[in-house]
């Protein structure tokens, strides 16, 4: 089966949706030889992950008018037109990569899947509306009346992805993730508490209500059960700069990492005893799944898509407030030793039985054999 992948970067200036695509697609490479795989995306200056042209896909990257953020690429587009694909996956949507998909099904007959990541979300919606009102008209109203199928992360995606179009066929498939025994981390009791934020400096992450949060939690608690938030990350320069103002109230309580990628990354998640992630919108967050196999316990909201984790009590709901995400920390400050192993283990445990690629990957491969 041959497929053809569009998606706007695969680079670190995608967040997580670059990194989701070539997971994905390594995997269905190594785990099928009859799986031709060529993923397109557009050249953008940011940092392609070590190992990436060794993963079993052919990768192309071609060039864009500026600016790119439009993502409009005529190589991008004849490509599309000329190849022999069975199927065409766009994975993201508001760019003019949509305009490929499109046109090698009006010209070409070749079915495409869309897989959103997120970018049909109501937060998502209502920001640079301008923009989206235009992209809407211009394209997105035909790519999305054409598509054969919808794919969503959750069945909270897909309900987002019905207000849009509500004709959609829609399939729901999670995102995976590498997980053996050998990745649980087994803590032993500790001075201080590690809490970890991973991701993007966008304020859809709400990292300034977290750094607030940190600053407001008391003296007294403080002194009792020592605490640090690890900032791993990269993006807006401006939005960094918010939050290292925030952190200058408490500075003892904040740890600024920069940006971390493969083992570097590993090696934050596996020393921290808490992730947390208090977002205004998600897709499905494979950062939480990373902390998850490690065995770090997390803090999210419902805007994570994971509603099952608190149905477990695998989490706190951390919400999106200042005091939401205060309580949350306290909440896991006041956690016993015995508490926190046992809440690793089962973090653990979830992840690798319904997370790991063995579990998802088959969901995927019916997606595209039904639709071929």
């Amino acid at each position: 089966m041959n497929i053809s992948v569009y998606t706007p970067s695969l680079t670190s200036h995608s967040g997580g949706v670059g990194f989701a695509v070539i997971n994905l697609y390594s995997k269905l490479c190594c785990k099928d030889i009859s799986y031709s795989i060529q993923i397109n995306s557009l050249g953008d200056g940011g940092l392609l992950p070590s190992g990436v042209a060794d993963l079993g896909f052919e990768m192309n990257q071609f060039s864009a008018f500026k600016p790119r953020t439009i993502g409009l690429s005529l190589p991008m587009i004849q490509h599309a037109l000329n190849t022999k694909a069975d199927i065409n996956h766009l994975h993201g949507v508001w760019m003019l990569t949509s305009y490929s998909t499109l046109l090698a099904k009006k010209i070409s007959h070749t079915p495409y899947i869309i897989s959103p990541h997120g970018m049909l979300d109501p937060w998502i919606i209502s920001r640079g509306k301008l923009k989206k009102f235009i992209a809407m008209w211009a394209y997105e109203k035909w790519s999305w009346a054409n598509a054969s199928i919808f794919h969503a992360l959750n069945t909270k995606e897909a309900d987002a992805i019905r207000q849009v179009v509500p004709n959609a066929r829609i399939v729901v498939a999670p995102n995976g993730i590498d997980v053996s025994a050998d990745d649980f981390v087994s803590h032993m009791a500790a001075e201080i508490t590690r809490f970890l934020f991973l991701g993007r400096f966008h304020p859809k992450k709400n990292l300034h209500s977290l750094a607030s949060a940190i600053c407001e939690i008391g003296d007294e608690v403080y002194r009792k059960s020592p605490f640090v938030l690890d900032i791993v990350g990269w993006g807006d320069e401006l939005y960094e700069a918010e939050i290292r103002r925030i952190a200058a109230a408490k500075p003892e309580r904040f740890n600024f990492l920069g940006p971390k990628f493969g083992e570097e990354k590993d090696a934050v998640i596996k020393q921290s005893h808490c992730f947390i992630l208090p977002s205004f919108s998600e897709g499905q967050p494979v950062a939480v799944l990373e902390a998850m196999k490690a065995g770090t316990p997390v803090l999210i909201n419902a805007n994570c898509n994971m509603p099952e984790l608190s149905a477990l009590n695998l989490t706190a709901d951390c919400g999106v407030s200042v005091d939401e995400i205060k309580q949350a920390l306290l909440w896991f400050l006041a956690l016993s030793d015995s508490d926190r192993q046992a809440l690793r283990r089962a973090s653990f445990d979830y992840v690798y039985q319904h997370y790991s690629w063995s579990a998802v990957l088959p969901l995927y491969e019916q997606m595209y054999k039904e639709l071929v």
